[in-house]
């Protein structure tokens, strides 16, 4: 497990806004990236961006959070075929201004799944189609490493056509068409 990878996902329907608070590289890569993005802080490998400090915050919150409830980790454990006990939600304001600084809805380092304020609601088609591919990130990048281009020291973004991306989208796909009907 390398857990120090981070994966971020921005998914809007249409061309993303860079968050003004993100440094100008996380900028630029969420217009370069599409609707898709992933970024990977390593560990011992960068000091980030000056004045960034990111990574550090997201390492201070790994293994915190809440796992998944009961009923959610059951569906998905049968569709994806893999034990999702380790899976550590964060959807706190903290959670919050982390996906914010990286321009994304949600993104997932190891087994932490970061949600942005209103994301996480997998009540709806939407909010359980982002955690279940979300989900999906967590058991690609604790199986090796994953693609992504280096935009800034400590920073990697993936094509939104990549493998894993295609991947996890088509994981979220099957697991929210197979989704038992919500009241």
């Amino acid at each position: 497990m390398e857990p120090d990878r981070t994966r971020a996902q921005e998914r809007t329907h249409s061309a993303p806004e860079p968050d003004a608070k993100a440094p100008k590289a996380t900028q630029d890569a969420v217009l370069a990236g599409g609707n898709q993005m992933v970024a990977r802080l390593i560990a011992g490998e960068s000091e980030g961006l000056p004045g960034d400090n990111v990574a550090d915050q997201i390492r201070g919150r790994l293994g915190g959070g809440s796992p998944l409830p009961a009923q959610l980790r059951s569906q998905m454990e049968t569709g994806l075929g893999q034990s999702l006990g380790d899976v550590r939600l964060h959807t706190d304001s903290a959670a919050a201004n982390l996906s914010d600084q990286l321009g994304a809805r949600a993104f997932t380092t190891g087994k932490d799944v970061f949600f942005n304020s209103g994301v996480y609601n997998p009540s709806s088609t939407e909010g359980y189609h982002t955690l279940a591919h979300e989900v999906t990130h967590t058991l690609q990048q604790s199986a090796g490493p994953v693609a992504g281009t280096e935009v800034s020291p400590g920073l990697s973004v993936s094509d939104p056509h990549d493998h894993d991306e295609r991947a996890a989208h088509a994981a979220a796909d099957k697991l929210t068409a197979e989704r038992p009907s919500q009241p």
